[in-house]
């Protein structure tokens, strides 16, 4: 063949790559007499081939297991199962033609190449693999039904029973892949269970209810999902008991004897060589103790005893419970009183609660005075109730609550506090307290201490606690001005609910939240610890409280929501907010110093207030922040809308009505407005009651309460209404 070469040209064309309908040629011209005279050329041949419409797959695996059936090019549905363990997969797709596009779930993978991992629910899973052959138009669809086992779920863990009154509460941890759960209920430990419905509930918390108190009952739970039905879950038990903690119809709180409670009576006419186990002598050593220390020494602890006090004796001590604790909140510990008198017994020491739990003491009084030192009650621990007890007189605090470690769930209600020198009430540590429907009356200020109805205590440097979860609702609280140079109505420095107050005199704040240190300032060095909730002060009456502002919340290490609503001042000051997201709404203010104060805020909400200002020598407004003002975004976003200026001043930077309409789209006004009766007091109130007309006939009338002589006229809530009756705008 070479000699033939050798003798004439050759022309050998060959193709060897093709692009797009273009050929890429390779031309050899060999020259006679040797390969080294030859030529090469290279060229594109175009307009001379068809693209590809080839959408087929030569191979298709998955990487958990095998098709079904075995893959060929013609066939494009296939089916495979993987164990319940196998929770992803991956696609390797292999084009007939290298020029067609693969998309693998969405996802476009290289031909040859394993796709991303692609996520398994239980069940089956549909996968589709698409070819688009080079042609572009031509497609192909191999679709893969991946079935992913779902396995038996594993027992429910963390099963949890409560009884109450003829109920059990059920409560467990979910478990993994369950759709749903059974509750199977036995008469005896062990079995045989009982299902308690024939249809799982996809719920983790169960209430069986309509049971007998008394009977224990014996629990487990199943979960399930399509595979079948979990093992049985740990088994508990409860045994419903009806509460012996109920209220009468005017809200008192009534508690009644379980079947093993051991009363124990005290009278200033018994024994202590008498047993206690009887109101009064009857024979040989039955009868009552003469002191209340004798009598609580025969309380057992973890049970629902009684100690029962007669009503109207003098004893020259106090109560001291110590660490006794009830056997539950459905069966506290009580100490009360008994006999015909409707008079509270009087104690000469103060009541003492330091640890317990599950304790409720009712309708005592304690009188010591205005001695230094002394307290009427000192109360921590969890689940304490103290209501219907009058405090008169003592130094630093009528009720002091909160302890270490941190006292849980305190309750305070329809207490009088009467003629003490400094707090009404102490807050120090505790989560969840309730102080309501309290008549805290004439509260002085000395050297100890300055006159607070409420004092929150600020937060533990060191360890970061304080009080969290504070609802103070429904109190009326006066402050004695004649002989308190300094105070506050109410002052929650780590925040917390105080709604529905009535408030009179206070020569600082009506209510504030927020006072971060012992100085009143804002220092990083004594955050307001502790606030877990909000803070909301609500529909609260300010009376008469001339200087400082009536309601005043500062938010500087506080980062809850707040709220400013619904709130009520008369003749005292103003509103003074500066927290970021505030909302500060629908409040009137009307007196001579009918003022209010914007720090900075962001995010700050102002709305539908009136002020209605009487006086002549201080202003409206004092702002420290608008928008127009701001520096650092401090309060950005600030807004106003539908509010009530009369007259219009302000004392910090002069600014015109018109602008500060414009810097925060203000839509109120400030034209002339009046209430149909804004004079209205605690007095003007007595006198439609029959009373004097005057605040302190008011207060001795709600002071001299109990629950055997209860008004619910003589309320905050009562008071708060019939002021707000006045205070509704008067046609032009």
């Amino acid at each position: 063949m070479m000699g033939d070469l050798s003798n004439q040209f050759s022309k050998l064309r060959l193709v060897i790559a093709r692009a797009m309908g273009a050929a890429l040629c390779l031309s050899v011209i060999a020259a006679a007499g040797g390969c080294g005279t030859g030529k090469v050329r290279v060229g594109t041949q175009t307009g001379s081939q068809t693209p590809s419409n080839d959408a087929k797959l030569s191979a298709l695996s998955v990487s958990a297991d095998t098709l079904s059936p075995v893959f060929s090019s013609t066939v494009t549905v296939y089916t495979m199962s993987v164990a319940t363990a196998v929770g992803s997969i991956t696609v390797t797709p292999v084009a007939d033609d290298a020029a067609a596009t693969v998309v693998v779930d969405g996802a476009e993978v290289v031909s040859g190449a394993a796709s991303g991992s692609i996520a398994l629910a239980f069940g089956d899973n549909t996968i589709t693999v698409v070819v688009t052959a080079a042609d572009g138009t031509t497609h192909n669809t191999y679709t893969v039904t991946v079935t992913r086992q779902q396995g038996i779920c594993a027992a429910p863990i963390g099963l949890q029973a409560a009884p109450g009154d003829m109920i059990v509460a059920l409560a467990w941890t979910a478990s993994a892949n369950a759709t749903g759960y059974y509750v199977q209920r036995a008469a005896v430990s062990g079995g045989p269970y009982t299902k308690l419905f024939t249809t799982a509930i996809a719920a983790t918390a169960y209430t069986d209810t309509g049971l007998t108190d008394g009977m224990s009952y014996y629990y487990v739970v199943t979960a399930s999902n399509p595979a079948g039905e979990s093992p049985n879950s740990s088994e508990v038990s409860a045994t419903p008991t009806a509460s012996h903690v109920l209220h009468d119809s005017n809200g008192w709180t009534v508690v009644t004897p379980s079947s093993d409670s051991q009363t124990i009576y005290v009278s200033s006419s018994g024994s202590n060589a008498y047993d206690g186990l009887s109101p009064a002598f009857t024979t040989g050593v039955h009868g009552p103790k003469q002191t209340i220390a004798a009598g609580v020494a025969l309380l057992r602890n973890n049970m629902p005893d009684e100690l029962l006090i007669e009503g109207g004796d003098s004893f020259n001590e106090g109560l001291n419970l110590g660490a006794l604790s009830g056997r539950s909140a459905s069966e506290p510990i009580l100490v009360s009183t008994y006999g015909g008198s409707t008079d509270r017994p009087i104690l000469g020491g103060e009541i003492s609660i330091g640890g317990g739990s599950h304790v409720v003491v009712l309708n005592l009084n304690v009188v010591q005075g205005r001695a230094a030192g002394v307290s009427g009650a000192s109360v921590s621990g969890s689940d304490i109730l103290l209501e219907d007890c009058r405090f008169d007189g003592g130094q630093w605090q009528g009720i002091g609550i909160g302890g270490t470690p941190q006292s849980i769930n305190i309750r305070a209600r329809r207490n009088v506090i009467y003629q003490v020198t400094g707090h009404g009430f102490f807050i120090g540590l505790v989560d969840t307290l309730l102080i309501e429907e309290n008549v805290i009356y004439d509260i002085f200020s000395a050297a100890c201490c300055d006159a607070h109805g409420m004092y929150g205590a600020r937060g533990d440097d060191t360890t970061g606690a304080g009080s969290s979860n504070v609802t103070t609702n429904g109190n009326l609280v006066f402050i004695d001005q004649a002989d308190a140079t300094m105070g506050n109505g109410i002052m929650l420095r780590t925040g917390g609910i105080a709604r529905g107050n009535v408030i009179v005199g206070p020569k600082w704040t009506g209510i504030t939240m927020g006072e971060c240190n012992d100085s009143g300032g804002y220092s990083s060095s004594h955050p307001c610890f502790g606030t877990n909730g909000p803070a909301v002060i609500d529909n609260n009456l300010l009376l008469d409280a001339p200087g400082g502002m009536a309601l005043a919340y500062k938010a500087a290490y506080i980062q809850t929501p707040t709220q400013v609503t619904n709130n009520i001042v008369l003749r005292g000051g103003g509103i003074q907010v500066g927290s970021d997201q505030a909302v500060i709404a629908n409040n009137i203010v009307v007196g001579d110093e009918a003022s209010f104060s914007l720090m900075p805020g962001d995010g700050m909400s102002w709305n539908s207030n009136s002020f209605l200002y009487t006086g002549s020598i201080s202003h409206l407004a004092w702002l420290q922040c608008t928008p127009s003002q701001d520096s650092g975004g401090t309060c950005a976003n600030f807004s106003a809308s539908g509010n009530r200026y009369y007259p219009w001043s302000e004392g910090n930077t002069n600014m015109s009505f018109n602008t500060w309409a414009a810097d925060t789209r203000e839509t109120g006004t400030s034209t002339s407005f009046s209430f149909v009766d804004p004079i209205r007091s605690l007095g003007t109130y007595n006198g439609t009651l029959g009373g004097a007309a005057t605040t302190r006939a008011f207060f001795e009338t709600a002071a001299a309460q109990s629950k055997y002589n209860y008004d619910p006229r003589y309320t905050a809530s009562a008071a708060i209404a019939y002021i707000r009756a006045g205070l509704v705008i008067a046609s032009p």
